[in-house]
């Protein structure tokens, strides 16, 4: 009766991709709706339907109550990106 569970991995790659580009939850999720690289990167099909923005905020207050541990899972794979030039 409410909405359907989304995968953790999932949602913490919406949070990379809001991380990276610097975008707000609701740019991400509108973004996601339309660039195949974002559904791409998030696992989805072109008709597969996107997260509720709201859903993002749920998700960081209710599961990683820890704000040094959001830093951490998201600056990691970033550094490492830069390292390797994928991204700058």
């Amino acid at each position: 009766n409410g909405r359907n569970a989304v995968p953790p991995i999932r949602m913490f790659k919406y949070l990379l991709l809001k991380s990276i580009f610097d975008w707000s939850d609701v740019d991400v999720v509108e973004r996601s709706k339309y660039d195949m690289s974002c559904k791409y990167f998030l696992d989805m099909t072109p008709e597969d339907p996107v997260i509720h923005s709201s859903s993002l905020t749920k998700f960081r207050k209710l599961r990683l109550q820890d704000i040094g541990l959001l830093d951490l899972l998201i600056q990691k794979p970033v550094k490492i990106a830069l390292e390797k030039e994928i991204i700058n």
